[in-house]
């Protein structure tokens, strides 16, 4: 018996906690994670699912939990202003937090569940402005996703529009964290063997970090944590006139004027949103072209 064959509260449950990685299984720690995920199981299913209709209301709730000064150090009491929908999915939110891609910092976010910054890493994204609507438009797509898978990629090759593939694998790093996004199969976070792009708009649609990074991500996400992508000012721009409109989040905690990343890369300021990525400059100068498109 191997551990896939184990129910899906215990694999959600393992999703923070270690994986298993060789073929023996320690029974004692099964049986451990079963107790703990059929508690967790039952704390997040069985309850009432929250929902609001107000920021007012969604605030409230936060603000008459047990959990308020937690809650009061993140990102979701602002994220009701900004984005109501996302905010009442995170507080109905099973997991242990969960993961922002902001266009406008070019950083990859992991929040705790309170909304709480846990680490944050340098990023590159789609080379085109605007969420993705087909194929081959170079763009990311935004809005709110989830984790759909966690592969290993260090095998893989890029393979362009034409079918060419590249001549030594590793374009995709050690992970890719597969998103589930509707209509689209092949995006997802991953490392890169061209650091120096991080940063800029340098993918065809995928969001790629440094392979180190991209390693101690996936051993802190699972299947089903939710993925917001925010949109630039610009981003917005070409979304309102191809007619479409995709809310951006703020990624700054309540009170805090100046951001020193945990990642230790760059330190910004949220009153220089407009300039987006171009006022932000990466420690590694080093620049780079690489190939970078989703596996078929």
């Amino acid at each position: 018996m191997s551990v896939v064959c184990l129910p899906l509260c215990v694999a959600a449950f393992v999703f923070c906690g270690r994986r298993a990685t060789h073929n023996s299984v320690d029974w004692e720690e099964i049986t451990l994670q079963l107790t703990v995920a059929d508690t967790v199981h039952e704390m997040n299913f069985n309850r009432p699912r929250l929902d609001y209709d107000t920021p007012e209301e969604a605030i409230y709730h936060m603000r008459h939990s047990d959990h308020w000064e937690e809650y009061s150090a993140g990102i979701l009491p602002r994220m009701t202003e900004d984005a109501l929908d996302y905010a009442v999915r995170l507080l109905n939110n099973p997991h242990d937090g969960f993961i922002v891609v902001d266009k406008s910092r070019m950083l990859v976010i992991l929040f705790d569940r309170y909304g709480r910054e846990t680490v944050a890493y340098p990023m590159a994204c789609g080379m085109n402005y605007g969420s993705k609507h087909k194929k081959n438009d170079r763009r990311t797509p935004e809005g709110f996703f989830s984790v759909k898978s966690i592969q290993n990629s260090t095998d893989w090759h890029y393979v362009d529009e034409n079918g060419n593939r590249s001549a030594q694998p590793g374009d995709f790093g050690p992970r890719f964290i597969r998103l589930d996004v509707p209509g689209i199969t092949s995006i997802g976070i991953h490392g890169t063997k061209s650091p120096g792009s991080l940063g800029g708009r340098r993918s065809h649609g995928c969001i790629r970090i440094k392979n180190e990074n991209i390693l101690a991500l996936a051993e802190a996400v699972c299947v089903g944590m939710p993925v917001i992508v925010s949109p630039s000012p610009r981003d917005m721009a070409v979304n309102r006139e191809e007619g479409h409109t995709i809310p951006a989040v703020s990624t700054f905690s309540a009170g805090r004027s100046e951001v020193s990343l945990t990642a230790g890369i760059y330190s910004s300021s949220p009153a220089s949103e407009d300039s987006e990525a171009e006022s932000m400059k990466p420690v590694d100068v080093e620049r780079q072209i690489a190939f970078e498109a989703p596996p078929i």
